[in-house]
């Protein structure tokens, strides 16, 4: 799954839409848009390798998991009296 050498023919092969390299189709999939603002769904689906995929779920995975350790330790904070 390495990003293509040369000149990348733009009817076989796909551009990821996160790091810009161009693959072969079987490197990624073709995904929805990225939800980003008002605009979001107006925006067509586009491909994403796989390994900006997996980067990208790592990080969501990480700030939900931080999220929790922060509400966790609020809730902690609110139990034993140091906020109220």
């Amino acid at each position: 799954m390495t990003a293509i050498d040369g000149m990348p023919d733009p009817k076989l092969h796909r551009l990821c839409r996160r790091c810009q390299r161009w693959f072969e189709p079987e490197a990624g999939s073709v995904l929805g848009p990225e939800l980003t603002g008002p605009y979001g769904m107006l925006d067509k689906p586009r491909f994403q390798c796989r390994r900006c995929t997996n980067i990208r779920r790592r990080t969501e995975a990480g700030l939900w998991l931080l999220l929790g350790a922060v509400v966790g330790l609020v809730f902690l904070l609110v139990k034993f009296g140091v906020l109220q």
